[in-house]
């Protein structure tokens, strides 16, 4: 047998419940859609809405529910709400008041004739906020406070404040003994309870030391010294008392003053060397004596300490022009300052010796200097010249043996510097031995 099959396309959620249908394959089926009957709302215009519930309704009212501020002057120039298109722009509204940012909470938002397009609130907003009282000032924070906070509580015992000092309404008990100086004696003295500003003291005396005491007693735990006893039998003076010592006499203590020579040796020498009256020698006093203080050490003519030279001066040197030492070649030096540029040294004799140079300027018109040191010191004529003409130039000086007899020399220009040679030290060497 076949099916059935009926025209329509219905099911039991598109029917009325309640009433059957047929439709399909289905025959004599049950509705399942809710019969809402009659559904009425009210729903704002300014955007509220009303929920209509699924199923059937017989219909019914929604009625839009008006706000009086919905018109075009309270919505801004080009923003349109539920089909009022606004017309307001800065000036059409004039915000009254004077608040600004700080005067209104963090977050909060506000207009003011400051203000009119709108601003938020910077107002810190600190809750309850909870203070400790200190040595020194608290800062409240600036800004909101709920009404919530505290100053906490402060305990203060009177004893432990100063008299005349108040803290947290506790008017101090505490004694200002203020800087309290107590002088040693012979009983124990009671420090007073209370406050001390720390400026009082327990007096000292410089006078007690153990010298001041007697033998045998003690002051403050100060034993008196051993030597401190009856001096009054006693006749001596400072003068007698070698310095250094002391004594004491009749409870007077006597510094001595004589002064103290220790050992000395003393090495004569030209001039006399005196040992002052009034001292103590504590040591030997040496005067040095010297084996080769002999005639035959001694210059011929010369007296030493009494004893007369016998000895003859072979070293005497005499200037002449007899040479020496030369050195013929030519030098220069573009030194703007005196320069050594010719050097001999001399030993053995001492004496007289003649030095001879040539000396002329590297350049017609160039200012140039020469002269003779000894031993880097000048001991010579300053000689100068702008000639390119050699001078021979000629000066005797003293010297010893050792001595560096130098020619030193500059220039104005460094391109043009003195010209030097014939370098000659001159002179009559002494006769060291006579053979007959």
């Amino acid at each position: 047998m076949s099916q059935l099959i009926l025209p329509g396309d219905a099911g039991p959620g598109d029917v009325l419940a309640g009433k059957k249908f047929c439709a399909g394959t289905v025959y004599n089926g049950q509705g399942t859609m809710p019969n809402n009957g009659a559904v009425s709302g009210a729903v704002a215009s300014n955007g509220g809405t009303k929920t209509i519930p699924s199923g059937y309704t017989t219909g019914g009212t929604v009625t839009a529910t008006t706000d009086s501020n919905l018109v075009a002057n309270n919505i801004r120039s080009g923003i349109s709400i539920f089909g009022v298109a606004g017309s307001y722009s800065a000036g059409t509204i004039n915000p009254t008041g004077n608040a600004t940012p700080t005067q209104v909470l963090s977050g909060t938002t506000f207009s003011s004739a400051t203000y009119p397009n709108g601003s938020t609130g910077t107002m810190a907003n600190n809750g309850a906020v909870t203070l400790t009282p200190g040595p020194s000032n608290v800062a409240i924070p600036a800004g909101y406070h709920n009404g919530s906070g505290i100053v906490s509580a402060v305990s203060v015992p009177a004893g432990n404040v100063l008299s005349g000092t108040t803290i947290a309404g506790t008017s101090g008990a505490m004694a200002n003994n203020g800087a309290v100086v107590m002088t040693p004696g012979t009983a124990n003295q009671a420090i007073a309870t209370g406050y001390h500003n720390g400026s009082g003291y327990v007096k000292g005396d410089a006078n007690l030391v153990t010298g001041n005491i007697k033998a045998g007693a003690s002051i403050f735990g100060v034993a008196g010294k051993s030597s401190v006893v009856d001096t009054s039998d006693a006749n001596a003076v400072a003068s007698q008392i070698l310095s250094g010592l002391y004594a004491y006499v009749n409870g007077v203590k006597l510094t001595g003053t004589i002064p103290s020579k220790t050992a000395q040796t003393y090495t004569p020498g030209t001039s006399a060397q005196t040992i002052s009256a009034g001292q103590y020698l504590s040591g030997a006093q040496t005067i040095s004596g010297d084996a080769n203080l002999i005639a035959a050490n001694i210059l011929s003519g010369k007296s030493i300490f009494g004893v007369s030279g016998s000895y003859p001066d072979y070293q005497l040197m005499t200037a002449s022009d007899a040479t020496l030492a030369s050195s013929t070649t030519t030098v220069s030096t573009s030194s703007t300052s005196m320069a050594q540029v010719k050097q001999f040294r001399v030993t053995g004799p001492r004496g007289i010796i003649r030095v001879k140079f040539d000396f002329g300027s590297g350049n017609a018109g160039t200012t140039t200097s020469a002269q003779v040191y000894k031993n880097g010191v000048a001991v010579g004529t300053l000689r100068t010249t702008s000639s390119t003409t050699f001078v021979t130039y000629t000066e005797d000086i003293s010297f010893s043996s050792g001595d560096y007899i130098q020619i030193y020399a500059s220039t104005t220009s460094t391109m043009y510097g003195p010209q030097i040679k014939n370098y000659y030290l001159c002179g009559t060497l002494p006769t060291v031995m006579t053979i007959t």
